[in-house]
């Protein structure tokens, strides 16, 4: 019996652990979606862009996988920039914007893991995070360091966010914009300028989760940016699409879940639990548990 409380305990931490990963993974889409209405469907493979520039970084200059991290962020960041000028922006305008972003996003997507494809071969790419120690006791339980630090850096990153949020002018003007875009362009607000600098820090949040990925996943591969465009949409989707708290806490409880059920159930059965999951989720709170 107490092996078996031992054994859940530990799920949970190690839950919690992936979780606030996961939250940094859905706080890119959210903040998309809830300034513009525009669905990112190449956002996992933006991600999968963090995660390669770290690896070539790595790759052709030996640069420790820790200071790439800011280097992905501001690459991102200046695509994001470029890509809401060349694409987005005219997206926008057109009678149906979700549906024309969602076409051509989801063409960007494929035609970004063609080009990774091209660049790096179809092979799994790893990165080594070298550390003094390997693996850190949590409750009496060991897990991996790289674990336990990429989620101190997914919580300081998403702590960064909020105050980003709440402290600054833009940050205001951001969540001005996803509460009311009418009101906010009434009150003087450049909307179109806060679209172009979410779409950018979205873009910029997926590139550091991207470069901290192989801290949890241990290697990238082409094909991989699928998976994390649905897992953002569902972390997002549970915890509310507009609400950055509601997606710290989707990111946390699907943490939790997936710890859970590899636990009980083989780990190939998570997919289908994750979409039971948010079909009972969605069934009750449509618009997600802190939609507001």
């Amino acid at each position: 019996m107490g092996e078996n409380v031992s054994a859940i305990v530990s799920a949970i931490v190690s839950g919690v652990l992936i979780g606030c990963f996961y939250t940094i993974v859905g706080l890119g889409i959210s903040l998309i979606y809830g300034v513009m209405k525009v669905t990112n469907f190449a956002h996992g493979d933006f991600l999968m862009l963090g995660g390669y520039i770290a690896f070539l970084l790595y790759a052709s200059f030996n640069l420790n996988p820790f200071l790439s991290i800011p280097i992905a962020m501001a690459t991102l960041f200046i695509i994001g920039l470029a890509v809401y000028e060349a694409v987005v922006r005219n997206l926008m305008k057109t009678r149906n914007p979700e549906e024309s972003s969602l076409i051509a996003l989801y063409g960007m997507s494929i035609s970004l893991s063609a080009f990774y494809f091209i660049l790096c071969g179809a092979d799994y790419r790893s990165i080594p995070y070298t550390l003094p120690v390997s693996s850190i006791s949590i409750l009496g339980t060991k897990f991996l360091t790289t674990w336990v630090l990429g989620s101190a850096l997914s919580i300081a990153i998403a702590l960064g966010l909020f105050q980003f949020l709440h402290r600054t002018y833009t940050g205001k003007a951001i969540r001005a914009v996803i509460s009311n875009v009418d009101e906010a362009r009434c009150s003087g607000i450049d909307v179109n300028q806060v679209c172009r600098l979410a779409f950018a820090i979205g873009l910029a949040v997926a590139g550091v989760a991207g470069a901290m990925l192989p801290l949890f996943q241990q290697v990238i591969n082409p094909a991989g940016g699928i998976q994390y465009t649905v897992l953002a949409f569902m972390v997002a989707c549970i915890g509310g699409l507009n609400n950055p708290l509601g997606v710290t806490i989707g990111g946390l409880f699907v943490g939790v879940c997936q710890s859970i059920s590899n636990f009980i159930l083989p780990g190939y059965m998570w997919p289908l639990v994750l979409a039971l999951i948010a079909i009972i989720i969605l069934s009750i709170r449509p618009m997600g548990l802190l939609y507001r």
